[in-house]
């Protein structure tokens, strides 16, 4: 039975690769493993298939040594203008 998890709220890919592997670069196999592209949006709740697990790996110990469990949200939204540029800014010529 392979290894899996579940879309939590406010995960995204490189959370869930994050939390099973200690590092990002499993994202995109988890993602063909399980039918999906980079930027397509997975459901909460989905239950995805990991690829296999080295678990002597150090990077994997730690992470489930310290219970890391990242949800980023949604990273696309930019932040809002702040200081000089967060109003009354013209770009036109008096």
């Amino acid at each position: 039975m392979p290894n899996r998890v579940t879309i939590r709220e406010g995960q995204s890919i490189w959370d869930v690769a994050l939390q099973e592997f200690g590092t990002i670069e499993p994202a995109r196999a988890i993602l063909a493993l399980n039918g999906y592209v980079i930027g397509q949006d997975i459901p909460v709740g989905t239950l995805l298939d990991l690829p296999p697990v080295d678990g002597s790996d150090e990077r994997v110990q730690l992470v489930k040594a310290l219970g890391v469990e990242p949800a980023t949200g949604d990273l696309s939204l930019s932040p809002s203008p702040t200081g000089a540029f967060s109003s009354g800014f013209s770009t036109g010529f008096a």
